[in-house]
């Protein structure tokens, strides 16, 4: 199922306009603030070809793969322009109650928070991988190649998604992965061919020894056909 740029900016409005907890983590939001954003999105009346059911696991796992950035954009235009606690606490955005905000800058200033989100982001650096399709899907771009005729190999359109347009790779992660990715498909084709090969020469074997045998089979019914003709 894809889900669409016009559905992804709907369901970020939804989330936006109804933070009514301190849930700066994802495994903090609870299941009724997401019952109720989902009934909210259904309001919206987008139309989908799935069931209710899958509908909603989709939306559930768009949010929880994008609740850490939703969290991130907000903590970021407060805290990069206000340095000092009392500050954030007096500046809370306008979609989030004061109460609750100053509840989120708490948890956000704390060390073991601080130490965690250093951590998670020296990762994420090292793994980073930067794709240049927008905010389109990727599965949408392969579907209208796919309707005007178009397959590419997965290699090209890997290459495709994380190359710029002035040809240089997106990311060094990418750069790395397509060699990496290079070199696994080289290793399948030449242990395909290796594969057909031997497939193909014990085929030919075979045919040899079948087609001997078709011939001593001819052979003796035309002699015994040759005999009965004389008898």
């Amino acid at each position: 199922m894809i889900i669409t740029p016009k559905v992804v900016r709907e369901i970020g409005v939804i989330f936006n306009s109804s933070i009514n907890g301190p849930y700066i983590k994802y495994s903090e939001y609870p299941k009724e603030e997401f019952e109720t954003l989902f009934a909210r999105f259904k309001e919206a009346q987008f139309s989908y070809t799935c069931t209710e059911h899958e509908l909603k696991d989709v939306i559930e796992l768009h949010v929880k793969i994008r609740f850490s950035s939703w969290m991130s954009e907000l903590r970021r235009g407060i805290f990069k322009k206000y340095p000092t606690v009392g500050e954030r606490y007096a500046h809370a955005p306008e979609n989030v109650p004061p109460r609750i905000w100053r509840q989120m800058v708490d948890k956000w200033m704390d060390e073991g928070w601080k130490k965690t989100s250093t951590i998670n982001k020296r990762n994420r650096t090292k793994s980073k991988l930067i794709h240049t399709t927008g905010s389109i899907p990727m599965a949408k771009h392969r579907k209208e190649m796919q309707q005007i005729g178009i397959e590419l190999s997965p290699l090209d359109l890997f290459k495709m998604f994380h190359v710029r347009k002035n040809g240089i790779w997106a990311s060094n992660k990418a750069t790395e992965m397509h060699v990496y990715l290079e070199k696994e498909v080289k290793k399948l084709k030449r242990l395909i061919k290796l594969i057909l090969g031997k497939s193909a020469q014990e085929s030919s074997q075979k045919d040899i020894v079948l087609t001997k045998e078709d011939d001593d089979g001819y052979e003796d019914d035309e002699v015994e056909a040759n005999n009965s003709e004389t008898e």
